[in-house]
């Protein structure tokens, strides 16, 4: 009865709307979730969750995100006796479909906190713990030191005998915890222009979020901008430990180029992320630009270094920057056989709070040489140039 009576409560329009409210709240989107229900062999089942976008503009924006299954297995002999820990939490072919001018809504606006304050929390694997009782004896040893200076001249009774040390507890064991993605893809395009969209298909997680060091793994189909193949198959391992989940420094070749990625997402509080790359090569290109087939680039020996901090589901916290440079770069213009040459290009880039400073962008040659620096807001408004 109590089995059949706790699906009945779950399946109500008040207990979908205390979940919808949490979610709404967590992550600034209007969610729908169609079914609740749970057993003891397959956990605490939502099914269909659908997310719209917030705000005047949300009518223009299909939604932004549908997932066909959430699934939470917890450990239930805990759960019973009043302790929540999650054993697994399956995602079921997630679909994110994201405007640009969404992201750049959410990077405008939040309040909740400063964006600068973000850099100062943890983004490395925390420290290795103490060896057990250390703490405590360096706890003792100023106490015992302070009484020392104030304790007056005077012999040791023979008839007390220390105190015995107390008894070292050793931490619980803290249970394992994997989320397992299944069957996802992102989709990230702008209303300017509809149908040049990035697109990560097929993409599966499996990585642990709780209980000692342990391995996972992320693996993406492919990645394509505006129906072209952008790369095949990325498959990149990842690492658990102290409540960071780790992302070691992965090496790979693009189009000629050698690209390093390495990344650390802390899970515990807020999902504070860094993630980094760095592009080196002899020579790019020349290549046709997405999204404006008539112009190809080609550069000589380059290097791209960029970096990216912030909570995860709050954009508004990102901040990050990015520093570009290459010795020759051709622009070159396909239909009218037209072409720049320019012995030195440089790009220095910085992005806080929804904003981004172009603090050097250099063309330079002994025909032409162009230098400016601007500053915009990420909703396209221009702050100013130089």
């Amino acid at each position: 009865m109590t089995f059949f009576g706790s699906n009945l409560v779950m399946g109500t329009g008040w207990f979908r709307g205390k979940i919808e409210e949490r979610l709404t709240l967590r992550t600034r989107l209007v969610w729908e979730v169609e079914n609740v229900s749970w057993s003891p062999w397959g956990g605490i089942r939502v099914r269909e969750l659908k997310a719209t976008a917030l705000g005047p503009e949300a009518h223009r924006i299909p939604p932004v995100m549908e997932i066909a299954e959430v699934r939470v297995l917890p450990y239930w002999s805990e759960l019973f006796s009043g302790t929540v820990k999650v054993r697994e939490v399956s995602v079921v072919d997630p679909r994110g479909v994201v405007p640009l001018e969404l992201l750049m809504q959410l990077m405008r606006t939040d309040g909740r906190e400063d964006p600068a304050r973000v850099e100062s929390r943890v983004i490395r694997p925390a420290p290795a713990p103490a060896a057990p009782g250390e703490d405590e004896k360096s706890e003792s040893q100023g106490d015992d030191a302070a009484l020392v200076e104030q304790a007056p001249d005077r012999p040791p009774s023979p008839s007390r005998k220390p105190a015995p040390a107390p008894a070292q507890k050793r931490p619980p064991i803290e249970r394992a915890g994997r989320q397992v993605l299944k069957g996802g893809s992102l989709e990230l395009y702008t209303f300017a222009r509809p149908g040049q969209s990035l697109v990560l298909s097929g993409f599966r997680m499996d990585v642990p979020f709780s209980g000692g060091e342990a391995v996972g793994v992320l693996e993406a189909a492919g990645v394509s901008f505006a129906e072209a193949a952008f790369s095949g198959p990325v498959t990149v391992p990842l690492r658990w430990k102290q409540g960071v989940i780790e992302w070691p420094v992965e090496e790979y070749e693009w189009n000629g180029l050698t690209v390093q990625t390495t990344g650390a997402v802390r899970i515990r509080g807020r999902l504070v992320g860094m993630f980094e790359l760095r592009v080196v090569g002899p020579r790019f290109g020349p290549q046709t630009v997405p999204g404006w087939e008539s112009i190809a680039l080609g550069l000589g020996p380059l290097e791209v270094r960029a970096r990216m901090t912030g909570d995860l589901i709050r954009p508004v916290t990102w901040q990050g920057n990015l520093v570009a440079g290459a010795r020759g770069a051709q622009v070159m213009h396909a239909a009218r056989g037209e072409s720049l040459v320019f012995d030195q290009a440089r790009l220095v880039t910085d992005l806080r709070g929804g904003v981004l400073q172009v603090v050097d962008g250099t063309l330079a040659s002994e025909q032409l040489s162009l230098f400016g620096n601007a500053l915009f807001s990420v909703d396209g408004r221009v702050y100013g140039v130089g």
